[in-house]
């Protein structure tokens, strides 16, 4: 994760913290973390890790991807498909032409994916 990676999940946390009206000691204790892990990770001293993002997904009803994606440890599907050498391959698997395909048509898409990747 970068520093600017870091630095967005912070401003977040405490954005989310403050919209609550709680207080850093408040929010650790209702989440089941330590103050100290808090007032790094909103300083963005500290990258939270998945099991301090899960803990705050869990207890505050938040998408733990979302989180997990916010704070780098995960890529955007948009990321993953941008990584692709091959431009071609980068549109056919473009979301907008993967949204076009019927429900049997993505279930035999899938099915030779796997098949494909199990030949490996």
């Amino acid at each position: 994760m970068t520093e600017e990676t870091a630095l967005t999940f912070a401003r977040w946390l405490r954005d989310f913290r403050e919209s609550r009206n709680l207080g850093l000691n408040q929010f650790a204790a209702l989440t089941h973390l330590s103050n100290a892990t808090i007032s790094k990770v909103e300083s963005g001293e500290h990258i939270p890790s998945p099991y301090t993002i899960k803990k705050i997904a869990n207890r505050w009803g938040q998408d733990e991807d979302w989180l997990l994606t916010l704070a780098g440890h995960r890529t955007t599907p948009l990321q993953a498909i941008d990584a692709f050498d091959d431009p071609e391959l980068r549109y056919l698997l473009s979301a907008t032409n993967l949204n076009r395909l019927s429900t049997r048509d993505r279930k035999i898409l899938k099915d030779l994916v796997r098949n494909l990747l199990q030949e490996e």
